[in-house]
């Protein structure tokens, strides 16, 4: 009878070790994916997207929260271009006729014209008078930094022309500039509604924004960005994966 006990107290800890053990591999396993998704994405492959498992877990709160990210910075990303290639995109289409290039380059043409001088144009007006006097400058650097984004965006279209869509590290920070200069104006107006108490968290908050933005627009492209692509590439292909052994003990 007590071996019998023994016995199935013995296999009961077996099964309890297996099941331990395979959810452990499991999870291993889905992070590790979720990890190949990321890089995919990471160096400009925009439509990678994580499998969410059937099972409702840690695994798959995570996929569903990194899909979400993913739609959120490609729609961004999206937003960012659909003004300059509504305008200029047939210029980029090699197979075009010559004669439809030369209508688009005149309707480019005249659109720049008129359009680019704007962007070095300082902003008319006053600053409102309900923004708190120390987020003023802030205020007045939001809208100055909007118009330098647009002179970088346009300067890249130029420069990397259709491969501008392969510069995805590029666009990238373009975006994140546009975030944060949202970011930095609807921090202004809530603090100028919550008067005093807010002022001073805004104007941290500003000043650590304004210096991600400089960073970013005075140099959009890093001359790390090939060696990181290639790092990327060798990851995803497997020639890394000796970083994986013993990470988990």
């Amino acid at each position: 009878f007590y071996r019998t006990l023994l016995g199935l107290g013995v296999f009961t800890l077996f099964i309890i070790a297996a099941v331990y053990l395979a959810a452990e591999l499991g999870i291993l396993r889905g992070l590790r994916l979720l990890a190949r998704v990321a890089q995919r994405f990471g160096t400009g492959e925009l439509s990678a997207r994580a499998k969410v498992p059937h099972v409702h877990d840690e695994i798959s709160s995570l996929a569903v929260a990194f899909n979400t990210m993913a739609d959120s910075l490609a729609a961004r990303h999206r937003e960012a271009l659909d003004a300059h290639m509504q305008v200029a995109g047939d210029l980029f289409k090699p197979k075009l006729a010559v004669g439809l290039k030369v209508k688009a380059a005149l309707k480019a043409g005249l659109w720049y014209a008129a359009w680019y001088p704007r962007q070095w144009l300082p902003t008319l007006g006053h600053t409102p008078a309900a923004i708190p006097a120390p987020l003023q400058d802030h205020w007045r650097f939001v809208q100055a930094a909007s118009r330098r984004l647009a002179r970088t965006l346009f300067h890249a279209m130029l420069r990397y022309q259709q491969g501008l869509e392969k510069r995805q590290l590029v666009l990238f920070r373009l975006v994140e500039v546009g975030v944060d200069l949202f970011a930095m104006a609807a921090t202004i107006s809530r603090a100028a509604m919550l008067k005093e108490d807010a002022v001073a968290l805004a104007d941290l908050f500003c000043l650590e924004a304004r210096r991600r933005i400089d960073q970013r627009l005075a140099q959009p492209d890093l001359p790390t960005d090939r060696a990181g692509y290639r790092v990327a590439q060798d990851v995803l292909a497997g020639r890394c994966a000796w970083l994986e052994s013993e990470i988990v003990a």
